[in-house]
């Protein structure tokens, strides 16, 4: 069985033969003066984004006006100020918005509930790694003056190791006192509830707590886009969902090209097979293939389980996303191999050879790519992912300006 651990400095993968194609990106730099998006599916989850698109400007005072004289249907974001009506009060709340007052603002949970929230946000902590690959990539590393505990990746966090606060000895939680101390004013946090199970303790502190999906196949870039807006780094957080979007477009154009999609399973942290309601399951499908599990929640595929060797969930690829470091080469590959393989030897994807660990150390569209240069090599070419990776470095990583994506080959 060939290792095939998809890391970011190191790559190790058996090379498929045959010719391929890499979907070269649009031309033009990233930048917001130069790029408007036309999306209006709402991904700016702010109240006050009456137009639905991803900007909150004099547009969504024009869009107000033109929904209270009943020239336009009410939109989901219309009630700016959330007393339950559209009227000239929102008009004016969204003036205020639009000159980036300094103000209590509403937006749209995870799970879909209103919460308010200090604009602008000042001072951040994040967690866990999902969560802070994703803040750095649209430009709140300066913002982060607090993390919690647990094993960081050096190359990829170093930074935020060095000159943030660790206030916890564990990944999941934070030392609310010793936030306060540091007048941290919001908490950005995945979605899931393993994570500040304490946040009702935060909030009645004065401390904002935003849950978000920072690996959910396209909610990501829902939360990169509302998340920059909350900490008043709209620009940054567009030139990165520009980019995203980009990638994510030619992604689509490939998948198109395939004749018959494969299936897969997606498995994340030891053993975990992510369900239908889960941000692995979500990226499968981003990625273009059919994910096998129909259960909602995660379920665990412990050694020597029948489930996931029946003929039910036979998929031709396990998607494995872990976190570990960028630098992870030679013996530690091996390691890394042998912790987890254990679960999924059995499988036929792995007898196949198609059992592939994923770093989950970077935003989900480099995981969405990663998957389609396996599942689909007759389009996307072998290093496909890999330069993407360069590009996401290059474009919105400082700290690692002179990094350079590595590549290796193991047999």
């Amino acid at each position: 069985m060939d290792k095939k651990v998809i890391a970011v400095v190191a790559i190790v993968i058996l090379v498929i033969a045959g010719a391929g194609i890499f979907l070269a990106l649009k031309g033009g730099d990233s930048g917001s003066d130069e790029y408007r998006s036309d999306d209006d599916t709402g991904r700016l989850k702010i109240f006050g984004n009456a137009d639905n698109n991803d900007y909150l400007d004099n547009d969504d005072v024009k869009a107000l006006q033109k929904i209270i004289k009943g020239e336009m249907e009410k939109t989901p974001f219309a009630d700016a100020n959330q007393d339950g009506k559209v009227d000239s009060a929102d008009v004016d709340f969204v003036k205020r918005m639009v000159n980036r007052e300094k103000m209590t603002i509403y937006y749209l949970n995870n799970d879909g509930v209103v919460k308010s929230a200090h604009y602008p946000e000042t001072t951040l902590s994040a967690i866990p790694n999902t969560t802070l690959a994703l803040m750095k990539s649209i430009g709140a590393t300066n913002m982060i003056k607090a993390i919690s505990g647990g094993n960081y990746d050096k190359t990829m966090f170093g930074d935020l190791m060095a000159n943030a606060e660790v206030i916890s000895s564990s990944m999941t939680t934070l030392d609310l006192d010793k936030a306060l101390d540091l007048k941290i004013d919001c908490v950005v946090v995945d979605y899931s509830s393993a994570y500040l199970k304490d946040y009702e303790k935060f909030e009645k502190a004065g401390i904002d707590v935003v849950r978000i999906d920072a690996a959910g196949g396209l909610d990501s870039l829902d939360w990169a886009l509302t998340v920059g807006y909350l900490c008043g780094i709209e620009s940054s957080s567009q030139d990165f969902v520009k980019w995203s979007d980009e990638v994510y477009d030619d992604i689509q154009k490939g998948i198109s090209k395939v004749n018959k999609k494969v299936t897969t399973l997606a498995v994340t942290m030891t053993n975990s097979v992510a369900g239908t309601e889960g941000s692995a399951y979500a990226t499968s499908v981003c990625a273009g293939a059919i994910n096998l599990a129909d259960f909602p929640t995660s379920k665990k595929a412990e050694i020597g389980d029948e489930w996931i060797l029946s003929e039910k969930y036979s998929s031709q690829f396990i998607a494995h996303t872990c976190n570990y470091s960028f630098s992870t080469v030679g013996d530690a590959v091996d390691d890394l191999w042998e912790k987890y393989k254990p679960y999924f030897k059995d499988t036929d994807a792995y007898k196949a050879g198609h059992y592939f660990i994923f770093n989950s150390n970077v935003p989900n569209i480099i995981r969405v790519a990663y998957q389609v240069e396996m599942y689909y090599p007759e389009v996307f070419a072998d290093g496909y992912a890999s330069k993407l990776v360069q590009e996401w470095i290059d474009k919105f990583i400082p700290s690692l300006k002179d990094f350079k994506v590595g590549r290796t080959v193991s047999s």
